[in-house]
């Protein structure tokens, strides 16, 4: 429901203050407040909230034009409406100059001079409150995007002249918006050998009214330097006419830092992992040629037994260590776009040896995920030849549920055991290392994607890779092939 508007009604003629406080009352949703002269009012305005006021020209102390300079001066742009005698065409132009809403002469029948007033009100109260709302919400939306680090906002027209500049924009680019504001935002902030595509994208814009795509760029400062930052863009509609651009900048600087940083440590850590690997495969090799020349040198049954154990302890820690030399890459390197279809492919040719065909029914699907995703494949693959046992074939398919996206690797040998499934993916499970589809697990869910197995013991095993929403998508052009090695 529309909140009642509060009136504040100025007039030296008592009996017109009540007769107009009870007309607007019915005809209107008011609420209204009467005072006998400018002192008095604003001594009300000082200690109450109006959306509105009337107030007669005619008044002693202080007339109807110097109420509301004093009005505009001291309390802002609430809504004012001067009566006026008739004849006063020169008080009304000088109302109107010192920022009245309206002026509306006396005269004729009070309930429809009153009713009128009602609609003035309501009219001049309703402008006031829009703009209001969107002065509120300009303000909080530039509250939030200078809360916001990092980010810096220009708004510039189809020429390329720059007519918005934030703070944002003066700490990220080093002019200040007096600087900038006027100028061509291709010239201030695009480096020399990106001007004619820049200008080739502002006008292909202007064509289709629609942003090109968000990119990472290396900008210019005011002084010559460079600036990464993730760019995009938004493009309004003005009232009357025109269209107006923005340009949206996050600073990368400390995000580029912290990756160099990031990467300088994991080479470190990298080299560390390997120098000591090497020591300790070193005294491990060591310790397995001490533990043969002792079994040659004893016939004593019990302690070739100790022997045997022993050995079977080294040959753990060196697949274990192994396992470390795979798993320190995880995370390394960055994910990006990966086509499944060569991956899959890429695994089969590493395998040593595959007494199995591949069968590939994926499409042109890409996803984004670690580039070790290729030991997953590899793993499955890997698993079929270990443990499928009589398997004659592997199928990979996709199919699109929901948001998500499945990849499916089934064969049909001997399938996994309800006892096995249990622990599947857990470290150290299974029949070889262990450590296989631990690892795949963890390679594929740095980037949110899950594995599962969920086939029937007898017919074969059934891996299931569920790829969430915006990790995966179909190349443009891309056929849908079945592919077999």
């Amino acid at each position: 429901m529309t909140s009642s508007i509060r009136v504040l009604y100025v007039d030296d003629d008592r009996d017109l203050l009540d007769i107009g406080k009870q007309i607007l009352e019915r005809v209107g949703n008011f609420i209204v407040t009467t005072a006998a002269n400018a002192p008095d009012a604003i001594r009300l305005l000082g200690q109450e909230r109006f959306d509105a006021i009337i107030a007669d020209y005619l008044m002693p102390d202080m007339d109807g034009i110097q109420f509301l300079v004093q009005v505009r001066s001291r309390f802002g742009q609430i809504p004012f409406v001067l009566f006026l005698g008739r004849g006063s065409e020169e008080i009304a132009i000088l109302a109107i100059n010192n920022g009245a809403d309206f002026y509306l002469k006396k005269g004729g029948e009070t309930r429809a001079q009153f009713t009128e007033l009602a609609h003035k009100i309501t009219s001049a109260v309703s402008r006031k409150r829009v703009e209001d709302a969107i002065v509120e919400r300009e303000e909080r939306f530039r509250t939030l995007l200078q809360s916001i680090p990092l980010v810096a906002i220009q708004g510039y027209t189809m020429d390329g002249t720059t007519n918005y500049w934030d703070t944002g924009s003066e700490h990220l680019y080093g002019y200040t918006a007096a600087e900038a504001i006027g100028k061509n935002l291709v010239d201030l902030i695009i480096p020399p050998e990106m001007r004619d595509d820049v200008i080739k994208a502002i006008a292909a814009m202007a064509e289709t009214v629609q942003p090109i795509p968000a990119a990472e760029l290396s900008l210019m400062r005011k002084d010559g330097s460079r600036v990464a930052v993730y760019s995009s863009h938004a493009i309004l509609k003005r009232e009357g006419g025109g269209t107006n651009l923005f340009c949206i900048d996050i600073d990368l600087a400390e995000r580029k830092r912290a990756e160099l940083v990031l990467q300088e440590a994991n080479k470190k850590l990298k080299l560390l992992n390997s120098i000591t690997r090497h020591d300790v495969l070193n005294q491990i090799t060591a310790l397995g040629m001490f533990l043969q020349i002792i079994e040659k040198s004893t016939q004593d049954a019990e302690l070739i037994g100790f022997i045997h154990k022993a050995e079977g302890a080294v040959d753990r820690i060196n697949r274990q260590i192994d396992f470390t030399r795979e798993y320190q890459d995880i995370g390394v390197q960055t994910p990006h776009w990966l086509e499944v279809t060569g991956l899959i492919f890429d695994a089969r040719r590493q395998l040593v040896h595959c007494p199995f065909e591949v069968q590939v029914n994926i499409g042109a699907v890409e996803i984004f995920a670690d580039p070790l995703i290729l030991k997953v494949f590899y793993n499955l693959l890997e698993n079929a030849v270990r443990h499928g046992k009589n398997v004659s074939t592997v199928r990979f398919s996709s199919h699109v549920s929901g948001d998500f996206l499945t990849i499916i690797c089934e064969d049909d040998g001997v399938g996994i055991s309800p006892k096995v499934k249990a622990h599947l993916f857990q470290r150290g499970a299974g029949n070889h290392t262990g450590y296989g589809l631990y690892l795949s697990r963890e390679i594929l869910s740095i980037t949110g994607i899950t594995i599962r197995e969920n086939g029937t013991p007898g017919t074969g095993a059934r891996f299931e890779i569920t790829v969430p929403k915006g990790m995966y998508r179909f190349t443009v052009g891309g056929d849908n092939p079945v592919r077999s090695e």
